[in-house]
């Protein structure tokens, strides 16, 4: 049994939404003063009609019923049914397991809600100019410019293949990533997916689409990868560089990162290629804001642009200093480790513990030591230290505390005096 073939006008608009087998939200449009101006011929199966006063079901071969615009019309298993609309002089051939609800809006906009199976349009081509029929099934925009085509809308995926003209294929929700399905050309939407890269099929897998009743098809024909998903990125800026992560597609085979620099007020876009889902951005300006968006791709084509990131990469702040301390007379000697990044070092000291978290007392140097000098004898300081970079400052170093006596002084005298005598 055949798939759905729609003849549609030079201007028809397909909006795929979604696939289901339940119609009980679809609303049924006012048929005041309406008259039954389609007929519908039963092949062979069943159908039923269902409008908002209830349904009938009709069964039989050669019955004939008339129905009006609004009506929702399904087909039973291994059935077929016949349409013919008055106002537009189009058919419909409906197949097994098929619903569709036909909606007259005005003289030329007529809409087609398939919202499960497959069925084939046959418009007439006398009738193309001024006309715009819309076709809603799961998750694309069809925008016809050919006069023959086959959908199928199966369990939130539309397939669509092309038989006469151009058709072109959008998720209804990117309208703008739509591709051109030209004659013999298939193509797919999926759910929150940018349409399959159109590929022609043979003669053979035509005619089998177009001879058989079954859903799956279409499932016969490679299709090719789906275009990828938009990444999420995110960013985290350094010393001169910026490493950049992203949440990987599985149908992604490459990224392309678009970025550009405040050094030229981002007026030109450079473009990285990676095939990993994250990349270090090196050899960068401190203190320049850089700017990123990346999109996926693969042989059917890209994703849109993702999310944009800004990123300041500057140098890290520092560690904290580890320091160590020596009193003497009148004076205290203060040491550490000299930190890699560190530009400068501050030194905060107080007489008691509890005023050196609130303490002015601050002194700063560029070298890792410091002699405290023109100090008072036996009274304790309490001393911790930053180092400080253009990144910032690290945090405070370990406390430590020394008290200055006069005799200090004294007894390095005397230890020098007899190191003296000794070497003597």
């Amino acid at each position: 049994m055949n798939n759905l073939i729609v003849v549609l006008s030079i201007i028809v608009i397909v909006i795929v939404s979604a696939c289901s087998s339940s119609v009980s939200q679809e609303k049924v449009p006012d048929k005041q003063q309406s008259l039954l101006n389609n007929s519908l011929v039963l092949k062979k199966g069943s159908v039923t009609i269902s409008d908002d006063k209830g349904a009938k079901s009709l069964q039989g071969k050669g019955k004939q019923i008339g129905f009006s615009d609004g009506d929702i019309i399904k087909t039973g298993k291994s059935s077929r049914v016949l349409i013919q609309l008055s106002a537009s002089e189009d058919r419909i051939e409906m197949y097994s397991n098929t619903t569709l609800l036909v909606q007259k809006k005005d003289g030329t906009d007529i809409h087609y809600r398939l919202n499960l199976g497959k069925a084939r349009f046959l418009v007439r081509k006398n009738r193309l100019q001024k006309r715009h029929l819309r076709i809603v099934t799961s998750n694309a925009l069809i925008g016809v410019k050919g006069t023959e085509f086959v959908v199928d809308c199966e369990k939130g995926e539309t397939s669509l293949l092309t038989l006469h003209g151009i058709v072109s294929l959008a998720n209804s929700k990117s309208p703008e990533k739509a591709v051109d399905v030209t004659t013999n050309q298939v193509s797919r939407v999926q759910t929150n997916r940018i349409p399959t890269k159109p590929v022609m099929i043979s003669a053979d897998n035509i005619r089998k689409i177009l001879s058989s009743d079954d859903p799956k098809s279409f499932n016969k024909v490679n299709f090719g990868p789906p275009m990828p998903k938009t990444p999420q990125l995110s960013s985290k800026a350094g010393d001169a560089m910026v490493e950049l992560n992203w949440q990987s597609d599985n149908n992604a085979d490459y990224f392309e990162i678009h970025w550009c620099s405040e050094i030229d007020k981002c007026n030109k876009t450079y473009i990285i290629k990676v095939i990993d889902n994250q990349y270090l951005h090196k050899r960068l300006q401190n203190g320049v804001l850089h700017r990123y968006r990346i999109l996926a791709g693969n042989t059917s084509g890209t994703s849109s642009l993702s999310n944009e990131v800004d990123a300041l990469p500057q140098i890290s702040a520092p560690v904290a200093p580890l320091i160590k301390i020596q009193p003497g007379t009148r004076s205290i000697a203060l040491s550490w480790d000299k930190v890699a990044t560190a530009s400068k070092y501050e030194i905060y000291w107080a007489t008691n513990l509890e005023d050196l978290n609130t303490t002015n007392n601050k002194i700063v140097v560029e070298t890792n030591y410091l002699i405290h000098e023109d100090l008072e004898n036996n009274v304790p300081y309490y001393y911790r230290v930053k180092a400080i970079n253009n990144g910032g400052s690290s945090s405070f170093s370990n406390v430590e505390n020394a008290i200055p006596r006069i005799w200090l002084k004294l007894i390095r005298s005397i230890k020098e005096l007899l190191q003296s005598e000794t070497d003597n």
